[in-house]
């Protein structure tokens, strides 16, 4: 999930256009809630009795599900790039 952030960040600083300051804030928010959601998550999986892998495969969801919002983001912007 690290190797993500600097493709976040980059992404943050290509669509905040002159609000690159607030890009890289929101960025940073957004890493922040997604420790506190995974680590709030990975103790679910842990307090529920699946294990320490299980937890291992909620990072692996996560992750996931951080690789296409950027995929869906990077298609709407391409569309707009296009239609503008």
């Amino acid at each position: 999930a690290t190797a993500l952030v600097v493709v976040l960040q980059l992404r943050f600083m290509q669509v905040a256009g002159e609000a690159e300051t607030l890009g890289a804030a929101s960025n940073h928010a957004a890493l922040n809630i997604a420790n506190a959601l995974g680590a709030w998550l990975g103790g679910l999986v842990i307090a529920a009795g699946w294990g320490y892998q299980a937890a291992s495969w909620v990072g692996v969801a996560l992750s996931l599900g951080g690789l296409a919002f950027l995929g869906a983001s990077l298609l709407v912007h391409r569309g707009t790039a296009r239609a503008g």
